[in-house]
Parts: structure tokens; sequence; C-alpha cells
């Protein structure tokens, strides 16, 4: 499976990334490294992001 993020969720993404580093250098590289770990884990196992979803729909 493939991830996507649209335009407006990797501008998002972006303008976090640039907040968290003026507040603590380093942080946003790290919340961008988690965003990526958790892209790569839905690719993965997507059926369980599917089942999570409608378990707390």
């Amino acid at each position: 499976m493939r991830i996507i993020f649209t335009s407006i969720a990797r501008q998002e993404l972006e303008d976090a990334v640039r907040y968290y580093e003026l507040e603590y250098s380093g942080l946003g590289k790290r919340l961008k490294e988690e965003v990526r770990k958790a892209a790569l884990r839905i690719a993965a196992y997507p059926q369980v992001v599917t089942t999570a979803t409608l378990l707390t729909s």
C-alpha cells in the first residue's frame, strides 16, 4: 500500500516541523521522522488502521 499525503497535509506537516524546530532544535525533525514511521506502519498493516477506525467511529 502506498500512502499519499495531500498538498494541504504536506504543508501542515512542514509548518509543524518549522514551528517545533523553533521551539526546540531537532524536535521538528523528530516529528517528521515519527510521521514517516507511522505512515510506513499504516502502509504495512492497512487492515489494522481500517479496523481501528471502524471501532472508534
